[in-house]
């Protein structure tokens, strides 16, 4: 099953990159992957237990996918140093956004549960 998962995992995302290049790339391709996935599994396209395995071992392993924008950042160190108080004013404001969206969320999803 665990190989399964990847492929479906896979051709999402690979139909969602057809679609963001056909449309301009307005949307990154991986969001409208995960759109489109989350569609298949809410109308039961897909049973989720076809790509827990995967998607386990993905969550798992989540930090490794943050390296090469690690590495980007170390290599455009000069540019950014130059506007380093922008970025991280952006930075914060991003940070609290999603902070706020998050907190928000799970107060909403808490209280629908309690009904």
């Amino acid at each position: 099953m665990g190989i399964i998962g990847f492929v479906i995992i896979l051709s999402f995302l690979l139909v969602g990159e057809i679609i963001s290049a056909m449309i301009g790339h307005f949307v990154p391709g991986s969001v409208i992957g995960m759109i489109l996935m989350f569609v298949a599994l809410c109308t039961k396209l897909i049973r989720p237990e076809w790509i827990r395995s995967a998607s386990d071992f993905l969550t798992k392993n989540m930090t490794v996918m943050f390296i090469p924008a690690s590495i980007g950042i170390v290599e455009q160190w000069g540019p950014i140093k130059m506007s380093l108080i922008p970025w991280l004013v952006i930075m914060l404001a991003c940070w609290a956004m999603v902070f706020a969206s998050s907190g928000w969320t799970m107060q909403l999803m808490s209280k629908r549960r309690m009904k």
